[in-house]
């Protein structure tokens, strides 16, 4: 992690910058090899390269609640809709 200006970003173990610090919060998943990420009061996920795996566009907080077969990863938004990424 990278604290500059309030904001997050991931930095690997030589100090390497791998996310720029651009978000509000981040929580490292690393059983998915994602971040759960929040900017400007929204939730959604990256990977730990920053690619978006998700718009960050979520009012709550998402939730990955399975994982099939074939690593499709699935999260819940707050009307109960199972959906995956």
């Amino acid at each position: 992690y990278k604290l500059q200006g309030g904001k997050l970003g991931i930095i690997d173990a030589s100090g390497n910058v791998i996310v720029e610090p651009i978000y509000d919060d981040i929580k490292i998943m690393p059983e998915y090899n994602i971040a759960k990420v929040k900017s400007n009061g929204k939730y959604g996920y990256i990977d730990l390269k920053g690619n978006k795996l998700t718009e960050i566009k979520y009012d709550d907080e998402v939730t990955i609640v399975d994982e099939t077969s074939d690593k499709k990863y699935y999260y819940v938004q707050k009307n109960i809709n199972l959906t995956n990424f």
